[in-house]
């Protein structure tokens, strides 16, 4: 029904001042995993691409277009607030996946 259908709005990412090289979009499809020396690669991460439906429907698709460098948290979906953690682990604290 409507009350759960996703809104979304096209918007000009250039628009905003911000170069999509240096933004790390996180994406399940990503074929390089984020890691403690992409720290000094981004000045902003997106959390996309984490939470979704079982199979995945790539809802993250649409931002790819902007050209941000995609990085993967591995291949299991994650709630947004441990996905907040694991990055942080990995570019403050030094950690990798792995670890």
């Amino acid at each position: 029904d409507k009350d759960n259908e996703i809104q979304t709005k096209e918007c000009d990412v250039g628009g905003l001042g911000i170069d999509p090289s240096r933004v790390c979009l996180l994406d399940l499809r990503a074929t390089k995993e984020l890691c403690p020396d992409d720290k000094t690669e981004f000045d902003y991460v997106i959390f996309g691409g984490i939470l979704g439906d079982h199979p995945p429907r790539d809802r993250t698709g649409c931002l790819r277009k902007h050209g941000f460098v995609t990085r993967q948290l591995g291949l299991r979906q994650m709630t947004t607030d441990t996905a907040v953690l694991a990055v942080k682990m990995i570019l403050e604290d030094g950690y990798k996946m792995s670890d």
